[in-house]
C-alpha cells in the first residue's frame, strides 16, 4: 500500500514492531522506480492520492477550526445580545406609551362616569317628591347606579405599571423565539438515517476505504438500530471496535450537533494489538435500548481509549447529511 505521502506499508510490517509502536516502516523508493518494480512481479499497489498530511497537521488545523467556530459563536452571541438589547428598548418604549394612554383612557372614562352617576344620582333626588316626574326619576336613578358601577369598573380594571415589564418580556421572548437556531442545529433533530461522506482535507488516509458510510443515529447513541455508542467523561459518543479480522484498533467518534463522524485508526503492533482485542473482549457492550446504556458503555471502553498511542495512524473525518 502506498500512503499519501508515498510511503509503502508493506504486510509484514505489523510484526515489525512487537513492543506496541505505530506497526509501521518505509522504504525511501522512488515511485517512479517501485510502482515498474511492482507490477513487473504481479503486484498491483493500491495508491492513495489524498494529501499528504499528518495527524499533528490535522490536529492543527482542528485547533484553528475550533477557535474560528468558538469566535464565530462569540460574535453571534454579541450580534444576538445587542438586537435583543434593541428590542428591549424599543418593547420598553411602546410598552409604556400604551399601558400610560390606557390608563388615562381608562381613568378618564371613570371620571366621566362618575360626574354621570353624580348628574343622574343629584337629578333623581331633585324629582324624588315630585309625582309627575316618578318614572324620571326612577330612571335617574338607575342611570346613576350603572354609571357608577362602571365607573368603579373603570378605575380598578386599569392597566397596572407592572403590565409595563410582563410587555417587554413577552416582546423579547418572542424575538427569542424567533431568532432561535433552525431543527438541524440540535442533536434531536439529527436523528434518523444519514449519509457520511469523507473530508479529505480534514483526513488523513494510508489504506483504510473511504466509501461513504451508511449511518442511522438515534439520540440515545443507538446506531444503524444496533450498535450503541458510549458517552464519554468529555461528552463525546464513542465506539472502540477491535475486530480480529481487522489489523487496526479503530475509534469512531460522533458529534450530532455538527454531524461530523471520526473515525481514529491505530495500526498496532502484534502484541499492543493482541492486548488491546483482549481488552475489548473483557466486556460486553450493552443492547441498543438498555436503561443506562452510553454510560456504561463508556466507563467500559475507558480503560481500552487510554492504552492507546496518542496519535493515531489513519484519521477519517465524514460530513453527514440526512439520507434522501
Amino acid at each position: 500500500m502506498l500512503d499519501p505521502c508515498g510511503r509503502v506499508i508493506g504486510v509484514n510490517s505489523f510484526s515489525a514492531d512487537s513492543s506496541g509502536g505505530d506497526g509501521e516502516f518505509y522504504f525511501a523508493v522512488s515511485l517512479r522506480e517501485l510502482l515498474p518494480f511492482l507490477r513487473k512481479n504481479g503486484v498491483e499497489p493500491v495508491t492513495n492520492t489524498l494529501p499528504c498530511r499528518s495527524i499533528e497537521e490535522l490536529n492543527a488545523d482542528e485547533r484553528q477550526r475550533l477557535e474560528a467556530a468558538q469566535s464565530q459563536a462569540r460574535a453571534a452571541l454579541a450580534e444576538r445580545a445587542e438586537s435583543l438589547r434593541e428590542v428591549r428598548e424599543k418593547a420598553q418604549l411602546t410598552a409604556q406609551m400604551d399601558v400610560l394612554e390606557a390608563r388615562e383612557n381608562r381613568m378618564a372614562l371613570a371620571l366621566i362616569a362618575l360626574l354621570g352617576a353624580i348628574g343622574a344620582g343629584y337629578a333623581a333626588m331633585v324629582w324624588r317628591g315630585d309625582a309627575e316626574r316618578r318614572t324620571h326619576t326612577r330612571i335617574a336613578a338607575a342611570f346613576s347606579a350603572a354609571a357608577l358601577a362602571a365607573a368603579v369598573l373603570l378605575w380598578f380594571t386599569r392597566p397596572g405599571l407592572s403590565e409595563i415589564n410582563d410587555r417587554v418580556e413577552a416582546a423579547v421572548a418572542k424575538a427569542e423565539g424567533g431568532d432561535a437556531p433552525a431543527p438541524d442545529g440540535g442533536s434531536d433533530a439529527s436523528e434518523g438515517a444519514l449519509i457520511c461522506t469523507l473530508v479529505p482535507e480534514r483526513s488523513r488516509v494510508t489504506a483504510a476505504k473511504t466509501d461513504d458510510v451508511a449511518f442511522e443515529w438515534s439520540a440515545d447513541g443507538c446506531v444503524n438500530g444496533r450498535t450503541q455508542y458510549g458517552l464519554g467523561q468529555a461528552g463525546e459518543w464513542q465506539r472502540v471496535f477491535a475486530a480480529q479480522e481487522d489489523s487496526a484498533v479503530a475509534v469512531n467518534t460522533y458529534d450530532p450537533e455538527t454531524r461530523t463522524l471520526r473515525t481514529d485508526r491505530y495500526l498496532l503492533g502484534q502484541d499492543a494489538l493482541a492486548e488491546a482485542r483482549e481488552a475489548r473482549a473483557a466486556y460486553a457492550p450493552p443492547s441498543c435500548g438498555v436503561s443506562d446504556a452510553a454510560r456504561t458503555l463508556g466507563e467500559q471502553q475507558s480503560a481500552l481509549i487510554s492504552k492507546l498511542p496518542e496519535r493515531p495512524n489513519e484519521r477519517l473525518v465524514y460530513s453527514c447529511t440526512a439520507k434522501k
